[in-house]
């Protein structure tokens, strides 16, 4: 509670964390050959695959001579015309003049033999709709940074820098670099919260001053690791909970403060005679008394109303 109060630099994973984990299509190619593309991959169980067959609104197309290639694409044959679809180098390969999409999200490229490059299909990983005003959010509890480690590519992930205005990101990091990023900011004495969601980030969900995961569609392994769990894996909640643990300390600091004075001042009073014959009825009473204040005190954490919580409407 103390360490996530007083964290002043914010760490995030990308895919799972601050993206949904879920491949959309990003343009909008001709539907013709969406509908191509969706027949030919089917059957593929790859997350790009599942963004063009979900954008496709068309019945498929019966497929013959399906042959996927490992690493690179899908070969397929639809009313006696071949057609590929994956990367640039599968299109090389087969010796189809091509031309690159300049973009930093993953790209697959529809081609047909004989014929050339017919479409490309722009893929990203849909960012959460609360990523950046979570991140803003916990700007204005005072942290210092909000930084992205994450393994993907670093065009992808300086794009979702960008999206989301973090102050930093690091790309193309295996789950040992990002734990030695997170030791290196500690050396720093900066106070850490990482937020991650997949089996990878455990060990800097328990190197650093506070894990948070991802409970919805985190792994055992990230929850276990965790300090604090969002169950509903919202981003917003992580800056509440930031909240929740200043407010937290704050009546906490306050009831001490409270228990110590007035025993101070009771044993002030009583050992300097002010209270007289009174003295051992004023001391008795402000024994319970102080015990008393401080259940009160605490009893502030009721009216604790969280930010972006909906509060329920009164009848």
């Amino acid at each position: 509670m103390e360490n996530l109060s007083k964290a002043d630099t914010n760490v995030f994973d990308k895919t799972g964390t601050l993206t949904e984990g879920k491949f959309v299509l990003k343009n909008e190619p001709n539907r013709e050959y969406l509908q191509i593309a969706a027949s030919l991959e089917n059957k593929s169980t790859h997350p790009l695959a599942s963004a063009i067959k979900e954008a496709n609104k068309e019945e498929l197309l019966p497929v013959d001579q399906l042959e996927n290639i490992p690493g690179k694409g899908i070969k397929g044959t639809i009313d006696f015309h071949t057609y590929l679809i994956g990367s640039l180098d599968l299109l090389k390969e087969n010796n189809i003049d091509t031309k690159e999409v300049k973009t930093p999200y993953k790209v697959l490229y529809l081609a047909e033999l004989n014929v050339g490059q017919l479409e490309a299909f722009i893929v990203a990983d849909k960012l959460k709709d609360q990523s950046k005003e979570a991140l803003s959010d916990l700007k204005k509890e005072h942290s210092k940074k909000n930084i992205i480690l994450s393994g993907d590519e670093e065009k992808i992930v300086l794009a979702v820098k960008d999206e989301v205005n973090a102050d930093d990101a690091l790309y193309e990091l295996l789950p040992e670099e990002k734990l030695t990023e997170i030791k290196k900011m500690k050396e720093a004495k900066h106070k850490v919260m990482y937020v991650g969601d997949g089996i990878n980030d455990s060990p800097s969900l328990l190197a650093s001053d506070v894990g948070i995961a991802m409970g919805g569609l985190g792994s055992d392994a990230a929850i276990e690791a965790s300090d604090i769990v969002i169950m509903d894996d919202n981003l917003m909640k992580v800056a509440e909970a930031k909240r929740l643990s200043k407010k937290t300390l704050s009546v906490v600091y306050l009831g001490i403060f409270l228990s110590i004075f007035l025993k101070i001042l009771v044993m002030v009073l009583v050992s300097t005679g002010v209270l007289g014959n009174y003295a051992m009825i004023v001391s008795s009473i402000f024994d319970t008394g102080v015990m008393v204040i401080c259940v009160l005190n605490a009893l502030r954490m009721l009216f604790y109303k969280p930010k972006y919580i909906k509060q329920p409407k009164k009848a």
